[in-house]
């Protein structure tokens, strides 16, 4: 439970900063004051940013381009939405819906500042590996930023 609370503490730090995170401790007419950082965060993956339906996931891997990259696989296909969405399906054989959903959010974490710079939008579906879960932030952050940017721009070809 400590781990836990302790895990949750350092990625509000690394994701609001702590200016950020001393004020999403304060009340709720503080919060709204925080226009800046966190409308931009909100803004980047919200719900109308990911890839929702079985329907578009099966559409962008069997039309998509895939790129493999150490960590995760890549399939990006042009979108047919006015925003770039994203899809992190992972299966059982990662573990409980605990180690899931953390795999899910360091993935989304690292993608949330990749989006920022597509300049059209693309329906991507990114399946990690298990080699995700031991490797350093900084590997992952390279392994997804090199396979976003080759597979954009076999996209674009």
């Amino acid at each position: 439970m400590a781990f836990a609370r302790a895990w949750r503490r350092e990625m509000a730090g690394r994701f609001f900063g702590v200016a950020d995170r001393r004020a999403a401790s304060a009340s709720r007419s503080d919060q709204t004051s925080l226009s800046g950082h966190m409308s931009r965060v909100l803004r980047i993956m919200n719900r109308s940013h990911r890839l929702r339906y079985t329907s578009d996931i099966v559409r962008v891997r069997t039309d998509g381009v895939k790129m493999n990259t150490p960590h995760v696989v890549f399939f990006v296909t042009k979108g047919l939405s006015a925003t770039t969405r994203v899809a992190i399906p992972i299966t059982r054989r990662f573990g409980s819906a605990v180690h899931r959903n953390r795999i899910r959010r360091r993935v989304r974490e690292v993608l949330r500042h990749e989006i920022e710079k597509l300049q059209r939008p693309l329906d991507i579906v990114v399946i990690p590996r298990r080699d995700v879960v031991l490797a350093a932030e900084n590997a992952v952050r390279l392994s997804v930023r090199n396979g976003l940017r080759e597979a954009c721009s076999r996209v674009q070809q």
